[in-house]
């Protein structure tokens, strides 16, 4: 997944996300204990850095990355790539 190439980060705040560490523009949430998050990676070095990446505590996806990666989508945020 990327973000959309008419949407601009900042229209991603409205959905929870935020500036982070380390260059990136990240969603976070915990379920049952367990840390999740979305982001964007920033930093001019990777030429992807449109796309999406999921990092989870587990080895499954949290419903909520899930709704909110669903969410954006619906919203035409982000497209498949």
């Amino acid at each position: 997944m990327k973000v959309a190439k008419n949407i601009k980060l900042e229209q991603l705040k409205t959905h929870g996300f935020k500036y982070g560490a380390r260059e990136k523009f990240i969603y976070k949430t915990k379920e049952n204990g367990l840390e999740a998050r979305i982001y964007v990676d920033l930093q001019p070095c990777h030429n992807k850095n449109n796309h999406l990446y999921i990092e989870s505590d587990s080895h499954s996806i949290p419903d909520k990355i899930i709704n909110k990666i669903y969410d954006l989508t619906k919203e035409g945020l982000i497209e498949k790539e």
